[in-house]
């Protein structure tokens, strides 16, 4: 965590988490209640690992694509520099606007990108013809 981080929660900033459940004392616990330690545990090692499989294949798949296409990598590296500069951090919900193009090849990114593969399955709504193709409306 960088300076800039630190100063953030430090001044009581950061948002509440699972780490600021109260737990009981071991033995205390209320047998009509929901909350267990095991489910707790459970539940966190599924949003970690989860989550970091997810951003990881993300950045593996936008480090790929950028390395395929430079002019776009040198555009995006352009507009990250003209919106935030070299004094600090990105802020992502702030400098978003900012960067459109980035916010674009972002959003592309995870368009091709196979990042949950055999997820839900997908339809058309209507029959749909595609580059000379006919994609059919499941009926």
């Amino acid at each position: 965590m960088g300076p800039q981080q630190q100063s953030y929660w430090s001044r009581g900033k950061g948002s509440p988490s699972l780490a600021h459940v109260p737990t009981p004392p071991p033995g205390q616990e209320d047998p009509l209640s929901h909350f267990h330690m095991d489910t707790l545990l459970m539940t966190t090692h599924n949003l970690l690992f989860g989550g970091t499989e997810t951003v990881g294949t993300t950045l593996r798949h936008a480090f790929l694509a950028l390395m395929k296409y430079p002019k776009v990598q040198a555009r995006v590296q352009e507009e990250i520099d003209l919106a935030v500069g070299g004094a600090r951090l990105p802020a992502a919900l702030e400098d978003r606007s900012t960067m459109p193009y980035t916010d674009r090849v972002i959003h592309q990114v995870q368009r091709f990108a196979d990042i949950i593969p055999m997820n839900l399955p997908h339809r058309v709504t209507r029959d749909t013809a595609f580059r000379g193709f006919l994609i059919p409306k499941v009926r």
